[in-house]
């Protein structure tokens, strides 16, 4: 279950560059969210999250 306003990020927004050669560093990640997940209000999930089956997710965690 899924309450209202929650925010999933799989990217910064942004991209970050080593200033040595020139490579980005910070790249997108998947996120992964089991079965049977309480997910409450507000609550932000970002890149690279595993959520296992069964957990709870607290508001504005």
């Amino acid at each position: 279950m899924f309450s209202w306003s929650i925010w999933l990020n799989t990217c910064d927004h942004h991209l970050i560059f080593d200033s040595n050669n020139f490579q980005r560093t910070n790249f997108s990640k998947s996120i992964y969210i089991g079965d049977h997940i309480w997910c409450g209000q507000e609550s932000a999930i970002l890149k690279g999250a595993f959520i296992p089956s069964g957990s709870i997710i607290g508001a504005k965690a």
